[in-house]
């Protein structure tokens, strides 16, 4: 088993950048038999939090308000 990881000091936005990222850290492996391989994020952005100028707010949804 290989493991190999590349930290970031920004949010990745786009797949094109994850795809890039994760082929970027395959190349100097190969040639390579590969049977699974796989690919962790980790430290995601909740997009459905706002930020109101004092820290970060939870954005109450219709269908949370509806659960509760």
């Amino acid at each position: 088993m290989f493991s190999r990881a590349k930290s970031f000091d920004r949010y990745i936005t786009k797949k094109a950048d994850l795809f890039a990222t994760g082929k970027e850290l395959l190349l100097p492996e190969l040639p390579l038999c590969i049977r699974l391989i796989g690919l962790r994020v980790t430290k995601l952005k909740d997009l459905r939090m706002k930020d109101n100028g004092h820290g970060i707010e939870r954005v109450r949804s219709h269908t949370t308000i509806k659960f509760l």
